[in-house]
């Protein structure tokens, strides 16, 4: 595909779009890649047996005990 002549580009920017801009969109931030903050909450569906041993893993607690199978395992 043949690159548009210089002209045809200023004709485009200026009727439609106006000066192009870094990373493009009139949205705060639009264009770039989404970054996850440390710590990103995920949903896990478990049925009742790998509730019942992450519960047991976790004294308790659901989130205690997948922390603690995440550390066993990595």
């Amino acid at each position: 595909m043949a690159a548009r002549p210089d002209w045809l580009k200023a004709r485009l920017e200026a009727e439609f779009q106006g000066p192009k801009k870094p990373w493009g969109g009139a949205r705060l931030g639009a264009g770039r890649p989404r970054t996850r903050p440390v710590g990103t909450a995920f949903n896990v569906r478990l049925n009742g047996l790998q509730r019942l041993s992450l519960e047991e893993m976790g004294n308790g607690n659901v989130e205690a005990g997948l922390q603690a199978l995440v550390d066993k395992y990595l």
